[in-house]
């Protein structure tokens, strides 16, 4: 589907039939009268087919049919409000002396429009005359839509300059114009009329009487309605830069711009579209495309949609939008409002509500009698919120679990760690991406062993008990009603094991305060005569493998073998730090000699940690002095550049590093060569090519399709350990219509730009520095979801997506601003969650618990909608 106007294929329709309900149902909360909803619901189908939508077809369907029950609204409205001025104003139409005014003053127009230079005499004839948006004519001229409105302006400017020239600079109040300019201005004002088209409203076609003449003679329609609507144009455009912007004003020509929401929009077709697609029926809203700035935007709206974990939707649930960066608390079962809410309204029988988009910002509540919030959604207030977005919220039954958590021979445990793991929501059927979990994530047993948790999800949570290494782990499913239960938490069968041992320094002295560590178990201080005392679990022996001690200004001691010399039966292991640490010093430059700095971090890279996250150097480090959050752990070795690019890193051994470069204002990286500590300082310059004076380029789609809006970003690698990595990131901007971006001065080493949108396959691409980068093309997939839907008694575990030439594709799962990436996908009980993926899956393969090939199916993604693999 290109959307070019060509006859819509059979598998469109039906794509778009299935719908139908929904579009019903939506309408009729817009529409109170039966009669106007079905001619709205009949004016949306007939958009529907004539362009059919490229991108989500409810989103193209929503968008339509508010915008066409805003105009039917207002037109009725404004119908009543006048026919008690229409006698008058039809005398007035057809004056003989105003009839003569109006001729000459379409002649001396014509001229003015004819006098007009190329190119801004055919883009304002394009957007003026055939109704065409701004991107429509750039993609027929071949240049970009800025260019277009800018010669657009510029002809109007011309044109309003030739008027005054004619008539004199009071030219607005000359005869002529009223004549010619008020009646299809009132036309506009009164919902009935758009320049030089039949209007109809409540089923009554209504025009100024010159313009029927017009539409009688189809040879001269477009001359003559160039004159009228650049007449109007041009009034209007004066009007709207002299007029007091009063509230009064204001209302009055609302209805001249209900549909600017659409005007850019390339999923949903253009008021011109829409007009083409109902002969004889031309909304209000098109009229609105032929005015320049300043413009009054219509109120926008968008869609919130309350669901229960299956999908179901929940009707007449009390809506709320909760202020602040913070999720809402979970528990909504309570019937009253918190002050702090404001309450957006209930939804309808299919669970949806349509709001006015409100300026504040915050999270959608749900508020519904013995249900809690399991899932919300962040609402951007006023220009931020998505109107082509549904914004949903999930709901779930609350039930009460209490109890208490006892020993094996019935003792009480106290501060029992209760951790609330949920359940995916494996059978809802819509993408939670932009959702965020509400649920307290855990608690702890009281003095006597009990605890008492309301307000938890039925049948979606496992409470899970853990009282230490010296007990089993239980977990509990929540079910669906109410409960009291007994956890029961035994001991591992094996004493535990305690490690003792000394701590001395270079000169054989105990060192008191020493660190010391078993890696994985637990942890200590040496006392004040250097001894240390540790305990761990027996049964978990086999995960122990390093001890090592740690004393601030001195290189650790660490051992390696500590689980084959534990097995032996050793009791006791005495540890030596016997190296002092040594300082690095250095001068960072740039490739011509000028210093690097200030504040650009250097530090050590792709050392190897003992745990996670702790490195021999880090140990050797201060634990008090200041460190280095890279989003990762937390780095205490390193240095930052001064104003001459000088810097020094302590607590180091005596060999070779390799020195990572950071600079955070620009995310430049870099790694540099061997370098040792010791007295002397270390030069270190980058190489040539380290800054690039512009990146631009276009992001495309898979059939060359501009994308307009994508994020483009900048990304940089700023730690690296035992295979893990950290990333930094920074936005740039976006791309325009026509799907370019341009950057100035970016980093030349290492430049990864990223590029992400909600539409598209986020991707990195990486620039080498001998690379030009001033005409890129960056090609993307569109963004699919697809999930699982085989039945409880499927033997699949798991499944993955292939493309056409047999390759893996990656799936991603969204939710509460993080994102996970992987190959395969769980199912469980026939059933897994939505994920993303390309639109180049081709295959879908479901394997069983053993990782045995049990069946492959035939993918046919459709962006905005959720493929379902069934038997």
């Amino acid at each position: 589907m290109d959307g070019s106007g060509e006859a819509p294929t059979v598998a469109q329709i039906d794509r778009l039939l299935r719908h139908d309900g929904w579009l019903r149902s939506l309408v009729a909360q817009l529409v109170s009268d039966p009669g106007t909803a079905d001619d709205v619901v009949q004016q949306t189908w007939l958009a529907a087919l004539r362009r059919p939508p490229t991108g989500s077809p409810r989103a193209f369907l929503n968008r339509v049919a508010r915008n066409l029950a805003v105009g039917n609204w207002r037109a009725e409205r404004r119908r009543r409000q006048h026919e008690q001025r229409a006698a008058g104003d039809e005398q007035v139409s057809t004056s003989t002396a105003d009839a003569l005014a109006r001729v000459e003053m379409q002649e001396l127009v014509a001229r003015a429009v004819a006098g007009l230079p190329e190119p801004d005499r055919s883009v304002v004839l394009l957007r003026h005359v055939q109704g065409l948006a701004p991107r429509e004519i750039a993609a027929e001229l071949g240049v970009p839509a800025t260019t277009i409105r800018k010669r657009c302006e510029r002809g109007l400017k011309r044109l309003r300059a030739r008027m005054a020239a004619e008539l004199g600079p009071e030219w607005r109040a000359h005869p002529g114009i009223a004549a010619l300019v008020l009646p299809a201005v009132g036309a506009l004002r009164d919902g009935v009329g758009a320049a030089a088209s039949g209007v109809t409203v409540g089923g009554v076609a209504r025009v100024p009487l010159i313009l029927t003449g017009l539409l009688m003679n189809p040879i001269r329609w477009t001359a003559l309605a160039a004159v009228v609507l650049l007449g109007v144009t041009v009034y209007l455009t004066w009007r709207a830069s002299t007029e007091d912007p009063s509230p009064a004003r204001t209302a009055e020509v609302s209805p001249l711009v209900a549909g600017d929401a659409l005007a850019d929009d390339d999923d949903a077709p253009s008021v011109a579209d829409v007009s083409r697609a109902q002969p004889g029926r031309r909304t209000v809203e098109a009229t609105s495309q032929n005015l320049e700035e300043p413009r009054v935007a219509a109120p926008r709206r968008t869609t919130i949609a309350v669901h229960l974990p299956d999908g179901t939707p929940v009707a007449n649930c009390r809506v709320a939008l909760a202020p602040g960066s913070q999720p809402p608390r979970p528990n909504t079962s309570v019937l009253t409002l918190e002050s702090d809410l404001v309450e957006l309204g209930r939804s309808g029988p299919d669970g949806t509500l349509v709001v006015d988009v409100p300026e504040a910002s915050g999270h959608l509540s749900a508020i519904h009698p013995g249900y809690m919030m399991l899932h919300t959604t962040a609402f951007g207030g006023g220009r931020d919120a998505a109107a082509d977005r549904v914004y949903r919220v999930v709901l779930a039954r609350g039930v009460t679990v209490e109890g208490e958590v006892v020993s094996a021979d019935g003792r009480p445990l106290a501060d029992v760690s209760i951790r609330r793991d949920q359940v995916d929501l494996d059978h809802f059927p819509f993408p939670l991406e932009h959702s965020f979990r509400v649920l307290d994530w855990g608690a702890q047993t009281d003095a006597a062993g009990g605890f008492h948790l309301t307000d938890q999800p039925a049948n979606l949570l496992d409470l899970r008990f853990d009282a230490g290494p010296a007990f089993t782990t239980e977990v509990h499913r929540v079910g669906d009603r109410d409960e009291h239960i007994q956890v029961v938490l035994r001991p591992t069968g094996v004493a535990e094991r305690v490690l003792t041992g000394l701590v001395t320094g270079p000169d054989g002295a105990p060192l008191a305060g020493a660190t010391v560590m078993l890696v994985g178990e637990a942890a200590t201080k040496t006392d004040s005569t250097g001894h240390y005392e540790l305990g761990f679990g027996a049964t978990r022996l086999d995960s122990v493998a390093t001890l090592y001690a740690a004393w601030p200004g001195l290189r650790p001691a660490v051992l390696d073998d500590v689980a084959a010399r534990l097995s032996d039966g050793a009791p006791r292991i005495d540890l030596a730090l016997t190296e002092r640490a040594l300082t690095l010093r250095g001068l960072l430059l740039h490739a011509d000699g000028t210093p690097i700095g200030p504040g650009v971090h250097v530090y050590p890279w792709a050392e190897p940690t003992l745990d996670w996250s702790v490195t021999p150097d880090e140990l050797a480090a201060d634990p008090d002095a200041p460190q280095l959050h890279l989003g990762g752990p937390a780095l205490r070795v390193f240095g930052d550049t001064d104003a001459e690019g000088r810097f020094t890193i302590e607590g180091l051994g005596d060999h070779d590093y390799r020195l990572r470069i950071y600079d955070p204002s620009d995310l430049l990286t870099w790694t540099s060569g061997p370098v040792r500590p010791g007295p002397a300082v270390n030069e270190i310059r980058l190489p040539p090519g380290s800054r690039r004076a512009r990146v631009a380029g276009r992001v495309v789609t898979r059939d060359g399709q501009p994308v307009a809006g994508a994020a483009i970003g900048q990304s940089a690698m700023v730690w690296s350990a035992n295979g893990g990595t950290n990333w930094q990131g920074r936005a740039l901007g976006s791309t325009d219509a026509d799907g370019r971006f341009a950057f100035d001065d970016l980093p030349g080493l290492e430049l990864k730009l990223t590029v992400s949108g909600e539409n598209i396959v986020g991707m990195d691409r990486s620039i080498a520095p001998d690379e030009p980068a001033t005409d890129l093309e960056i090609v993307v997939a569109r963004r699919c979801f697809v999930r699982a839907a085989l039945g409880a008694t499927s033997p699949a575990a798991h499944f993955t997506i292939l493309d056409a030439e047999g390759r893996t594709l990656t799936l991603t799962f969204k939710r509460s601003g993080t994102s996970s990436s992987r190959t395969t996908q769980r199912v469980e009980a026939g059933a897994s969650r939505i994920v993303a993926v390309s639109e180049d899956a081709a295959t879908a393969v479901l394997f069983d618990a053993e990782g045995e090939e049990l069946a492959r199916f035939p993918v046919r993604l459709t962006p905005g909608e959720v493929f379902e693999i069934r038997r």
